[in-house]
């Protein structure tokens, strides 16, 4: 909640430099300037954003010990009834009540749909988490 509040102030500095350095008092003005500090801080916030967000998706998707590694229903949509009883418990249990589970299932994928999942998702998986270490990379190196 903070980071949306700190993106918008920012962000309406930079939007209006004018207007807001005309605010703050000429004495902080001459020593203090705005708009470079509203730019530095939108900038850390941004990757430090972007970097969450991915970061936890990233995660979930592919790294939890039970996906790894590649969570396979990305490709092909099918997920085994363990998963879904699991991931999905009161879905499954309403479906399995009303005796509509049966019609929801489908043949697993082939063992060649799941070679050429492994084989598209590893080189994606390897360079996702390259762009997790650029992105914190990043932040160490504008904070030198």
């Amino acid at each position: 909640m903070w980071g949306t509040l700190v993106m918008a102030v920012t962000g309406l500095i930079l939007w209006f430099p004018v207007q807001f350095t005309k605010i703050i008092p000429v004495s902080v003005a001459s020593i203090v300037d705005l708009p470079s500090i509203a730019l530095i801080v939108h900038r850390y916030e941004a990757i430090l954003a972007a970097g969450f967000i991915f970061t936890i998706h990233f995660f979930h998707t592919h790294l939890l010990p039970e996906k790894m590694p590649v969570d396979e229903a990305i490709f092909t949509g099918k997920i085994t009834e363990a998963e879904f009883r699991h991931e999905r418990f009161n879905q499954f249990k309403r479906l399995e009540s009303q005796h509509q589970l049966e019609n929801y299932k489908v043949a697993p994928p082939s063992l060649f749909v799941s070679f050429l999942t492994r084989l598209f998702a590893v080189p994606i998986l390897i360079t996702g988490l390259i762009m997790v270490g650029f992105m914190f990379s990043a932040l160490i190196v504008w904070a030198i």
